[in-house]
């Protein structure tokens, strides 16, 4: 962090010296781009500073999760994409899921809070079979009618 810190102070004080010789020189142009960088310069030395010095303060850790009774459904919740869309019943569930096609392990991977949200950003609605507007329903926890295999 503190590397950063020299590196944008570094460029605070070429912009503070740069500014009045560009001004003088009458490339008003470069001097108010100068002028500009200062104030966000400032800016984000401030916050970096801040971040730095939070950094060694340890925080409260929260209380640990009860423990679930075995077969208790609190006890697993999907949290990838992937394992949100293996959720959905038959029909809907492999139809996301070869949307989502093989070459999304990113895609599949990437942590979701709930089905709608996995629905979401699983694939692009508007390329798929099935189209936005049924997804969208899936999406807000309705089961549209499946279409017609084409």
């Amino acid at each position: 962090m503190k590397h950063a810190i020299a590196e944008l102070e570094i460029a605070l004080r070429t912009a503070e010296t740069n500014e009045p010789i560009h001004r003088a020189e009458g490339d008003i142009e470069q001097a108010d781009l100068a002028a500009a960088r200062i104030p966000e310069l400032r800016d984000a030395i401030s916050v970096l500073k801040v971040i730095d010095g939070i950094r060694g303060i340890s925080l409260p850790t929260p209380a640990p999760e009860p423990p679930h009774a075995p077969g208790d459904p609190a006890e697993w919740q999907p949290t990838t994409i992937r394992g949100w869309l293996e959720t959905l019943p038959d029909g809907y569930r492999e139809r996301a899921l070869a949307n989502m096609g093989e070459g999304s392990g990113l895609r599949g991977s990437t942590e979701a809070d709930d089905l709608g949200t996995a629905v979401a950003y699983a694939f692009n609605w508007t390329e798929s079979p099935e189209g936005h507007d049924f997804w969208s329903r899936v999406s807000r926890g309705e089961l549209p009618p499946l279409p017609e295999p084409a």
